[in-house]
């Protein structure tokens, strides 16, 4: 990139359900002298529309949102603006995370973790058309390409979008009619992605799932 001028700036829109974590990004973006805050958004509804008024070069998107989930509004921006980059960001250093966003368009992924430099370092290779990800990241998924002797059968990446959305905040602890009420669902809807969530894990009952869930989301979910 170059710091020419303001026309050849990267325009960056971030959406965060924490405000003060979108002024973070916001601040350390007006440290760049080719980066350009171009608007920040707590929601996908409110993301979603101003991002299509913005029409920023790079968008970055957290995965969880509170009317919706990062993967699929990634999936929205990019069928909607083919020239915005998306740049997911997660608390999650996840394979199964990283995943998803890039089959949902993402041009990166990176986790909350890491620091500033690597978010900058991450955003201008998503303006350049380039994916990013990072060593560890890239790591564990190259390690999916080495065959392993008795390896366990595959388990949450047989999950469907949604029945991945369900599994996930089962594993915050959220109770059926807070799951049915993100996800848009039915409580009855939920209880049959039980079923079929059960069937894919081999899980004997709810119980065993639910427990699954929590332990899965605190080793691959930790803060």
């Amino acid at each position: 990139m170059t710091s020419s001028g303001e026309s050849k700036s990267v325009r960056v829109f971030v959406i965060d359900d924490h405000p003060l974590l979108v002024e973070g990004i916001r601040g350390i973006l007006e440290r760049e002298a080719d980066m350009r805050f171009c608007g920040g958004a707590t929601s996908a509804a409110e993301g979603l529309a101003r991002v299509c008024e913005a029409r920023p070069d790079v968008c970055v998107v957290d995965v969880h949102l509170p009317d919706g989930n990062g993967i699929d509004l990634t999936e929205t921006i990019r069928s909607r603006l083919s020239e915005t980059r998306v740049l997911v960001l997660s608390i999650c250093e996840d394979r199964v995370f990283a995943e998803r966003a890039l089959r949902a368009g993402a041009n990166g992924y990176l986790a909350k973790i890491h620091a500033p430099a690597k978010l900058i370092e991450a955003i201008r290779q998503c303006a350049e058309g380039k994916i990013y990800l990072s060593e560890d990241t890239t790591s564990v998924l190259l390690s999916r390409l080495v065959p392993v002797r008795n390896a366990p059968p595959p388990g949450v990446e047989r999950l469907s979008e949604r029945e991945f959305q369900v599994f996930e905040r089962l594993g915050e602890g959220l109770t059926n009619p807070e799951i049915a009420e993100q996800c848009c669902l039915s409580v009855r809807t939920v209880e049959t992605y039980y079923g079929r969530i059960k069937e894919k894990l081999n899980l004997a009952n709810t119980a065993r799932l639910r427990q699954f869930a929590i332990q899965w989301s605190r080793e691959n979910c930790a803060a």
